[in-house]
């Protein structure tokens, strides 16, 4: 599994995001929970016959923060769910966008005149089931 980590981009997007979602049903846990070694351990326990975590990054790429953000509204999901739940409350779809907007030009970490690059975290973990 490739999770994403709290730290960093990830956690931030995420936090973004979550300030316009409705709230979580209760005893949901979020899901860069994941990304955490502690609580991937935890929940295969001695499920496992091996278990490797390894923290990574990659790098997404863009022309600039605003096709950052057009991209992500057309194809992520999280992001296209969101939107159309604001539909109906223009404010709210114009304050996402402003705070979205400002998450991608203070994430990026591209040069000024080239592409915006995003360095995201993640937790690679790989799992071997035991008698195998």
């Amino acid at each position: 599994m490739l999770n994403f980590t709290r730290e960093g981009t990830a956690g931030e997007f995420f936090a973004v995001v979550a300030r316009y979602m409705p709230p979580p049903p209760p005893g949901a846990l979020p899901p860069v929970l994941w990304g955490s070694e502690e609580h991937v351990r935890e929940l295969f326990g001695e499920r496992v016959a091996t278990l490797d975590l390894t923290r990574q990054e990659y790098v997404e790429r863009s022309s600039t923060p605003i096709d950052y953000c057009e991209f992500f509204k057309r194809t992520f999901g999280p992001v296209v769910g969101l939107y159309a739940s604001l539909a109906d409350q223009p404010d709210q779809a114009a304050a996402f966008d402003r705070d979205f907007f400002e998450f991608a030009t203070r994430s990026n970490r591209g040069a000024p005149e080239g592409p915006a690059e995003y360095h995201y975290e993640y937790l690679l973990v790989v799992a071997r089931k035991r008698g195998e």
